[in-house]
């Protein structure tokens, strides 16, 4: 019985362990994706150098929107993660 207990134990802890892996790959999933469009927003005027200003600023805006629509879900994404981890943490107890 109690083996039976601790085997479960385990499997939550490894099941809770396999979840967190699993967000902090979809992080660095959106964190590599929003370096891709920084890099690109950064590089806008070198690639288009006879572009109009017009056309440049409307590439630009875009792409800074884009940027900050996923610094804001990395940002929700990171504070249900915070959310998560501390309740799955164990209680210290005070000294």
């Amino acid at each position: 019985m109690k083996h039976s207990r601790q085997k479960r134990m385990l499997k939550s802890q490894y099941d809770e362990l396999e979840e967190l892996q699993n967000n902090l790959d979809d992080l660095q999933t959106d964190r590599a994706s929003m370096e891709i469009v920084f890099t690109s927003l950064k590089n806008a005027f070198l690639i288009y150098p006879e572009a109009e200003w017009e056309e440049i600023d409307k590439e630009i805006c875009r792409a800074y929107d884009d940027l900050m629509a996923q610094v804001r879900q990395i940002d929700r994404s990171l504070k249900r993660l915070d959310r998560s981890i501390k309740l799955k943490s164990p209680k210290k107890q005070p000294l």
